[in-house]
């Protein structure tokens, strides 16, 4: 450690002698040069990919088994819901480290078997439960809807009549040769026994705070913090999408995203203790840094921001099943975000039945035009919105010196950001004039900072020289103003959400199952499912919402503008109680919520760049 410490104060004082005794324009060049490659990826990178966050601690505690209910599921694809401990101001906390979760990549093999093996017994004894294709009595259930709670206990229903010799275990032996049944039970088995391992290592790896047992960290994150980074990768974000679907007694009511930047090296060579500590500490901050109070309802949230308690809205939408508000980015964050940069995003509200049926009876008309799931503007502060010639590389000067920082000494980052200024104030009058003659989106370039906002010149050549790109197009969809306040985004199809590391093998990577599926096919599945919670007559959406969250389940946010991070913080703040409707004999209400996803762009930057 002794000598870490040498080596690292050697370096600065090296970096400091270096801004002495060279002229600006020879460090300008050397620290241009740094930037070039992540400017250049964050340029051709699509804002189209689901960024995978992994959920790492909770001070809402699990309800029940945490193998299945951990507040990883938050930030997964599974369909398995996060179900808390307490009845409110749950903090769920997720950390970007490679955008990939290895237990995925080896689950989704699984799971692919278990699809493959189960969907003859689905399609003989399940066709007319609620995961079928809407409008045919006899449909065949689609297994890609269920989750993998529903999937793996009905895995193990015919497994365990299998091995106990009775017939409904067969079916899982549907279409395979008798010569090969002793292999496939042989497969069977070895899937059903990594289930149970895959349990008993989520369970094992959860470490309980002694002295609270709701505060809970996933240990297994431990050797990616100690593993020896060449580089570091932050997520660029542009959409979230919030889901509470399922038979959930507690549905969470209300909810608070903040987003923020770390330096993941700060939590390295911690022991388990430490890091918990350190992240619940974290997620205190942002609370201390914004105090906005738990039983704030969407006016009091509007006025806190006119009174200057939290920051500026930046957009605040309604629809059938909710209402969201999103914040501008505060210039300067408060000092008690000093360890992760925190910013507020967006406070969310689900609404109940009664709300939900009376927000569509007094947009009827316009629902029926842009979709059932369409935002509907309410009176967004002009101030805040993005003016016509605000460009990629003027919300860059916006973000200088606040996401990307050189390891460095504070003389070299002090320059950096002086010179960053001017070239910005310069860079961004000159881009202003481009954007209104090109109508290029904004969205493409729109949070990176410190990197564009020094390489302007590259990018205003290269530009220039490579005409229209059709990447400048992607994900730049955003909610806007229609005549009565009513929004032209219209009702989105899939969310293009997949699983990650998906495999066409079975449990072994050596076994090919004869999975036939591709990406595409997925992608057309989850399409249909989507499809299924569009209401063609809406007359009756009293009658549909009522007794479940149908149609109240889900918010898809396109961020007035994208924002930057690397570790990701929701706060669940209460819940609707379904208890009675599902004969819950709990004592109380817990909070439960099914999925937090973010898409954007997964950017790994440059040996010498850390997020901050």
């Amino acid at each position: 450690m002794e000598e870490d410490n040498m080596a690292s104060r050697l370096s600065r004082d090296c970096l400091e002698e270096v801004c002495k005794r060279c002229t600006l324009d020879e460090v300008e060049k050397e620290f241009t040069g740094c930037l070039k490659s992540v400017a250049k990826t964050i340029y051709q990178t699509y804002s189209a990919s689901s960024l995978r966050f992994q959920g790492v601690l909770t001070t809402g505690g699990v309800d029940a088994d945490p193998g299945h209910y951990w507040v990883d599921n938050l930030f997964r694809r599974s369909s398995n819901p996060y179900c808390s401990n307490v009845r409110s101001s749950a903090h769920c906390l997720a950390l970007l480290l490679d955008n990939v979760v290895q237990r995925d990549v080896e689950y989704s093999k699984l799971r692919r078997y278990m699809e493959r093996r189960c969907q003859h017994a689905a399609s003989l004894w399940l066709q007319n439960v609620a995961h079928h294709v809407a409008g045919e009595a006899n449909a065949i259930p689609v297994l890609s809807a269920w989750s993998d709670l529903e999937l793996e206990t009905f895995f193990r229903e015919l497994y365990g009549a299998l091995i106990a010799g009775q017939a409904p275990g067969r079916v899982l032996l549907w279409g395979i040769p008798p010569q090969e049944e002793a292999s496939e039970i042989a497969r069977l088995r070895a899937t059903n026994e990594l289930l149970n391992r895959r349990l008993a290592e989520c369970r094992s790896a959860l470490f309980v705070n002694p002295e609270d047992k709701d505060l809970i960290l996933d240990a297994s994150i431990l050797p990616k913090l100690e593993e020896a980074r060449p580089t570091y990768g932050v997520g660029i974000v542009d959409k979230i999408l919030l889901e509470r679907n399922g038979e959930l007694t507690c549905p969470v009511r209300k909810l608070v995203v903040f987003a923020g930047t770390i330096d993941y090296r700060l939590l390295a060579g911690k022991t388990k203790e430490e890091v918990q500590q350190a992240l619940r500490e974290a997620a205190c901050a942002a609370d201390t840094a914004y105090d906005l109070p738990p039983g704030a309802d969407e006016d009091q949230v509007r006025e806190l921001s006119e009174l200057g308690e939290l920051p500026p809205l930046s957009l605040h939408t309604r629809q059938v099943a909710g209402s969201v508000i999103q914040f501008a980015r505060r210039e300067t964050p408060p000092p008690a975000a000093a360890a992760v940069d925190w910013q507020l995003v967006l406070w969310a509200r689900f609404n109940n039945v009664t709300e939900g049926r009376e927000f569509y009876m007094q947009n009827k008309e316009t629902l029926k035009r842009l979709g059932h799931d369409a935002p509907i503007t309410i009176d967004p502060p002009k101030s805040t919105r993005p003016v016509e010639g605000e460009t990629a590389l003027h919300a860059f000067a916006q973000e200088l010196g606040q996401r990307l920082a050189m390891a460095s000494g504070s003389r070299t980052r002090r320059y950096l950001q002086a010179r960053a200024r001017e070239q910005a104030a310069a860079a961004a009058a000159a881009a202003e004039a481009e954007a209104r003659a090109t109508q290029r989106s904004h969205v493409l370039l729109n949070d990176v900072g410190l990197a564009l906002a020094i390489a302007a010149d590259m990018f205003q050549q290269g530009q220039e020289s490579s005409g229209t790109d059709d990447s400048a197009d992607e994900g730049a969809e955003r909610v806007e103003q229609a005549p009565g306040g009513a929004s032209e985004a219209g009702s989105e199809g899939s969310d293009g959400y997949s699983d990650e590391g998906a495999s066409e093998t079975g449990p072994d990577d050596s076994e090919d199952l004869g999975d036939s599926t591709t990406e595409e096919e997925e992608e057309e599945d989850e399409e249909d499912l989507d499809s299924q919670g569009s209401l063609t007559d809406l007359e009756d959406v009293g009658e549909l919402v009522g007794g479940h969250t149908m149609f109240r389940e889900r918010l898809s946010v396109l961020l007035e503008r994208p924002l930057t991070c690397n570790i990701l913080l929701v706060k669940l703040i209460d819940q609707e109680n379904l208890m009675d409707m599902y004969m819950d004999n709990h004592d109380w209400p817990n909070i439960d919520m099914t999925f937090v996803g973010l898409d954007g762009k997964f950017v790994e930057l440059p040996s010498g760049l850390v997020p901050r």
